[in-house]
This record gives C-alpha cells, sequence and structure tokens, in this order.
C-alpha cells in the first residue's frame, strides 16, 4: 500500500513538472496574436487602426491553417521521439528528429509560396474587405512560416524527453521580443519608420527566426546528440 502510494506520489509530482511549462507555454503563445491586436488597434488614426485589426485576423485565418499542419506533423514525431526515448535509441530519435525537421520545413515552403504569389486571392478566400491590406501583412508574415514549422518541431522534440522549461522559457522571450518590436515598428519608435500593420508583419517574421535559432541551438547541444545523456525517466 505504501509502496503503491509513492508510486502514486512520484507520478503526480512528475507530471506536474511536465505539464505546467507546456500550460503557460501554450498560454504565452495564444497571447502572441492579442499584444498584435491591442497594438494595431491603438493607431493614432481610428479608420487605420480598424482596418489593421481586421486584415491581421484575416490573414491570420491562412497562419491558422499553416499551424494546424505543422503542429499536426510536430506531434506525430514527437510520439516516436518520446518512445525511441523511453528505451535509449538515440539513433532512433536523430533519424526522426531529422525527417520531422525536414517534413516542416517542406510544410513551411508549401504555405509560403502561394502566400508571396497569391496573397490577394488567399484574402478573398477568407474575405473581400481590405484585400489589399490584407494581403501586404500576409506577403510580410508568412516568410517567418518556414523558421515557424522548424520552431514547432523542436520544441514538441524537447518536451517528448522531458525538458519542457526551455520552450516555455523561449516562449517568454518571443512574447517580449514580439512586444518590443512591435511598439518599435508599428509606431515608429527608436528611429524606425512607423510601419503600421507591416511592422506587426515583420516583427512576426523576426520573432519566428530568433525561436527557431535558440531552439535549434539547445537541440543541437542537448542530450539526444551525443552529449551526456540522462537516463530516460523512470517513476518509482
Amino acid at each position: 500500500m505504501e509502496k503503491n502510494a509513492a508510486r502514486s506520489g512520484g507520478f503526480g509530482r512528475t507530471l506536474v513538472t511536465l505539464a505546467v511549462p507546456i500550460v503557460i507555454q501554450n498560454f504565452i503563445v495564444s497571447s502572441l496574436n492579442m499584444a498584435d491586436t491591442l497594438m494595431l488597434g491603438s493607431l493614432a488614426d481610428p479608420v487605420m487602426a480598424e482596418s489593421a485589426v481586421a486584415a491581421a485576423g484575416v490573414a491570420n485565418q491562412y497562419f491558422f491553417l499553416f499551424n494546424l499542419v505543422a503542429n499536426g506533423a510536430a506531434a506525430g514525431a514527437s510520439v516516436f521521439i518520446s518512445q525511441y526515448w523511453g528505451c535509449g535509441d538515440r539513433q532512433s530519435i536523430r533519424r526522426t528528429t531529422g525527417l520531422g525537421l525536414v517534413t516542416n520545413l517542406l510544410i513551411g515552403l508549401l504555405f509560403t509560396l502561394p502566400a508571396l504569389l497569391f496573397s490577394g486571392g488567399i484574402i478573398r478566400l477568407f474575405s473581400h474587405v481590405i484585400v489589399g491590406l490584407g494581403a501586404s501583412y500576409l506577403r510580410l508574415v508568412c516568410l517567418s512560416y518556414v523558421f515557424t514549422g522548424v520552431s514547432f518541431l523542436l520544441s514538441n522534440a524537447l518536451r517528448s524527453i522531458g525538458r519542457t522549461a526551455l520552450p516555455m522559457a523561449v516562449s517568454i522571450m518571443a512574447v517580449g521580443t514580439n512586444i518590443i518590436l512591435n511598439w518599435v515598428l508599428i509606431f515608429g519608435k527608436l528611429g524606425a519608420p512607423a510601419m503600421g500593420i507591416r511592422g506587426a508583419a515583420l516583427d512576426w517574421a523576426e520573432k519566428a527566426n530568433k525561436t527557431e535559432q535558440r531552439d535549434n541551438k539547445d537541440e543541437r547541444a542537448g542530450p539526444n546528440f551525443g552529449v551526456r545523456a540522462a537516463a530516460p525517466a523512470e517513476f518509482p
């Protein structure tokens, strides 16, 4: 009885340790669009502010589709990575991670190229209003899709080996970077030109690039790639 209680307590602590950073990260990531909306809605010209918020909302519906596909591919890879981690098969972890990276790179390109070439047509699929402004935003923000896809894969891979704190920390830094660059690029602070909705789009691309670089740096140095590795997690 006491042994079962100890097992249950150890499992509960492990579950909380893994789950809480994931919950926090998901909450933070979901707040990125909210930060863009609040800042675009604060533009001095009320008509432009309303149009910018509407255009960003329409363009982000295309990103939502990309998000579903890329996150689905990353989640599928993470299932295999967690299984291989449990049995200590590092070679298969490397192989699965590499395949997942290639897959998400291709997914990013498949969504980026149409957005660059046919941004107006894509916006018209969702709305026939503010097509020009939405297309301008989409052409810039789509430059982040490849980096975002890679970031999804690396974040899920790290979660699969129990390293949930790092993706959470990267997400916190990404939100901070997003807010600062929004302030600079949307409103023209610190000597930068006031770019409005185009500034928000450029900020998204820069944020995705930095997030992918941080995740990729830790993934290369992580336990799955030849550096000292901890044993797979065992519950008491």
